[in-house]
């Protein structure tokens, strides 16, 4: 992470990862938003604004973003292996 200088990006995705207690791998924009951004949330690492900006450079390498059936986004989170291989970790 650091030598691609994707950290900030990183710790969101290890946030996420983090608080997908049932390990389905997606979670939804909104609740990302809420866990991360809100003022009584333990997560809280920045606003919305920056949120917005990390998860655009997160795109592609981190997760996927989906749109549900109902239109409500969802970030489909990528593995510890796919996102190595992503950022070209050998082993």
């Amino acid at each position: 992470m650091l030598r691609s200088k994707t950290a900030a990006a990183g710790r969101v995705w290890l946030l996420l990862r983090h608080s997908d207690a049932a390990g389905r791998g997606r979670l939804a924009t909104n609740e990302a938003a809420r866990l991360l951004t809100s003022d009584g949330s333990p997560l809280r690492i920045c606003g919305r604004r920056q949120l917005a900006n990390l998860l655009r450079a997160g795109d592609g390498l981190y997760w996927q973003r989906d749109a549900g059936r109902d239109g409500a986004e969802w970030l489909r989170l990528g593995s510890a292996a796919r996102v190595a291989a992503g950022l070209g970790v050998p082993r």
